[in-house]
């Protein structure tokens, strides 16, 4: 991160809390802070499975008596979740590479969340490489030129992303055909990067996940890949001078979860957070976890495709 301070724009770290918080993404930091307090956390019909967990204490406060979900959908979620936490903490203890990790954790706690989410999915992105203008060299503003290989920042892929998945022979779907297949030939796609499941699916969250013992720093690859969107979404939308959409970052380094937003400014990308959305270490923490990536799953379905429709799309 430190070499990235040379770019015509860097990035900016900002502590958040609920004074400082990009605008368009205010409601959702609202709802992740109540999760992460655990406020109304668990439906009354399963709080007796927590009760029973070793070490836990359950109180009034986190406690829903207003959730009318299906009862054996909690029961199932409640079962699901338990599964996952041992099999999060099996990797940990025997050191599971960071393909086991997303095979044996992070993809079934992602298709957990995102359940029901209409037209909400996630993907693994792993091999996905940004498209090599979208990392291009640039100058800093005294115009001399950046060291920094353009292979070395295509290098920087994430794991997963949170995708809207239209329809198909959809308003939506047709809208999307019609502006994509006005780009060059090599960048038809609404996506930093020309991955074929991706392509046509609009991008409202990325993932980087990363071992315990991991060396590298997941949030260069996480900027980076913010920083790539953002000068593909500024093509998309050509002459239109609205704001681009604050970005949601997510980084899994063991079990701990964290959450960034990404907003792009006239100088700055600028990181907001970290905020702490669950673990895996415990059941009740991957249950929160859940919580917080389902809420982000509706952030995605309502605000984020609101705005992408309207700005990039031009659907009124």
């Amino acid at each position: 991160m430190a070499d990235l301070w040379v770019l015509s724009k860097p990035s900016r770290q900002i502590s958040i809390d609920k004074q400082h918080v990009p605008a368009d993404v205010h409601d959702l930091y609202q709802e992740l802070s109540l999760i992460s307090h655990m406020v109304g956390l668990i439906p009354k019909a399963v709080v007796e499975r927590f009760r029973q967990l070793p070490n836990t204490t359950i109180h009034a406060f986190q406690v829903d008596t207003s959730c009318n979900t299906d009862v054996t959908v909690l029961h199932n979620q409640v079962t699901r979740v338990v599964s996952i936490s041992i099999d999060a903490n099996t990797c940990f203890a025997d050191e599971h590479s960071e393909p086991s990790w997303n095979y044996k954790v992070h993809t079934p706690l992602l298709e957990l969340a995102l359940s029901g989410i209409p037209e909400v999915g996630e993907f693994n992105i792993t091999r996905a490489s940004p498209c090599p203008i979208f990392v291009k060299l640039e100058q800093d503003k005294h115009q001399r030129e950046v060291q920094i290989d353009t292979v070395f920042m295509q290098s920087k892929l994430v794991d997963y992303s949170i995708n809207i998945k239209p329809e198909p022979d959809t308003p939506f779907a047709h809208f999307i055909h019609d502006v994509v297949a006005t780009q060059e030939p090599g960048l038809r796609t609404l996506m930093p990067t020309m991955y074929v499941p991706v392509r046509l699916r609009p991008q409202a969250i990325v993932i980087e996940t990363k071992v315990d013992k991991s060396p590298t720093d997941p949030l260069l690859q996480l900027y980076t890949w913010a920083r790539a969107t953002c000068i593909r979404l500024q093509q998309l939308m050509l002459l239109n001078t609205a704001d681009i959409i604050t970005q949601p970052l997510l980084q899994a380094v063991g079990h701990d979860w964290k959450l960034w937003f990404a907003r792009d400014t006239a100088s700055h990308i600028d990181l907001y957070g970290p905020v702490a959305i669950g673990s895996t270490k415990t059941v009740l923490g991957t249950y929160k976890l859940v919580r917080s990536l389902r809420a982000l799953g509706w952030w995605a379905a309502g605000p984020y495709r609101q705005w992408f429709e309207a700005e990039v799309l031009g659907i009124s």
